[in-house]
């Protein structure tokens, strides 16, 4: 969809100022985890809705702890709705250093990795945007740890996700 052109003196409906000038956000409430498994889950809040038919660019910032460098992590990936194209990237600790910051390549599909330094709050910045076709639905983080550990990893409070709509 087209972003719409308004003229001079239009009055704006509420849907259209909710959709066009006003990001999607969402805040997560509540830590999340421990989680000690490699297979991705749902995040419980980190939810977005998505209207057919329009684009979006996609930022969010995550917080994560668990166990030390390269001994679980954090794994990431999103779930979209049908026929949706995606693109993300993300920017956090790499698998080996919490003093070197890794970014993964634009994944379409997939998931992007993570280092989570211990019980430290380890930051990974999300960028990415979604175009959706006739289906909406919801944009979800999915999340895992990216080796098992007993430890566990936890994405925390504070994180969040925001949309905003371009097209």
């Amino acid at each position: 969809m087209a972003i719409p052109v308004w003229t001079v003196g239009e009055v704006l409906s509420a849907a259209d100022v909710n959709s066009w000038f006003v990001p999607v956000v969402v805040f997560k409430a509540a830590d999340e985890g421990p989680i000690t498994t490699t297979t991705l889950q749902n995040d419980n809040e980190l939810i977005l809705p998505l209207a057919a038919g329009a684009s979006y660019i996609l930022d969010g910032y995550l917080i994560a702890t668990g166990n030390t460098i390269g001994s679980g992590d954090l794994k990431i990936g999103f779930l979209a709705p049908s026929g949706a194209s995606f693109r993300f990237t993300a920017l956090g600790y790499s698998l080996s250093s919490a003093s070197v910051l890794a970014q993964s390549a634009a994944r379409s599909s997939g998931t992007a990795s993570n280092g989570v330094d211990g019980s430290a709050a380890s930051p990974v910045w999300v960028r990415g945007n979604v175009i959706t076709t006739s289906t909406a639905g919801n944009l979800t983080l999915q999340w895992a740890e990216n080796t098992g550990s007993v430890t566990g990893t936890s994405v925390l409070a504070g994180s969040w996700l925001m949309l905003r709509r371009v097209g």
